[in-house]
């Protein structure tokens, strides 16, 4: 399906598909599947709290679920994840301060969820999937 980004199903840094772990935050993501047997994934805090799950559907996916921005060890960090529409060949996301605009590769996740990590904290993330903008403000971590 996505045909130019770099997925964790292409082996990506050696990780083990069903978790992932982002290394600026030390939040993680997991793969599962839910009771009807769609694939699901369901992001954790550093402190292992669940803060997000989501379950893959083409009806009406959301490109641009959630963003969070916090510290870690001294470090800025900011985070985004969303859904994969269908049929969709690429995404693309930016973090976003007033001045400035920095784009960041997302990883795909499982050929339908995606998520982008960057240091510093924007308080802003948009996402493009075919010319379709999503625009969020991120919240404190």
């Amino acid at each position: 399906m996505l045909l130019k980004s770099k997925s964790i199903d292409d082996g990506f840094a050696g990780t083990d598909m069903r978790k992932l772990s982002l290394p600026l935050s030390g939040w993680s993501l997991r793969i599962g599947r839910s009771s009807e047997r769609r694939t699901s994934l369901a992001v954790y805090d550093s402190a292992g709290d669940c803060v997000d799950a989501m379950v893959s559907s083409f009806l009406a996916p959301t490109l641009l679920r959630d963003a969070c921005h916090g510290e870690r060890d001294g470090q800025h960090w900011t985070v985004a994840w969303g859904k994969v529409p269908r049929h969709v060949e690429d995404v693309h996301v930016a973090f976003r301060q007033p001045r400035r605009v920095l784009p960041v590769p997302p990883i795909i996740v499982a050929n339908r969820f995606w998520v982008a990590e960057t240091t510093g904290r924007f308080k802003h993330v948009a996402a493009f999937a075919d010319g379709s903008p999503w625009r969020l403000k991120a919240r404190e971590s």
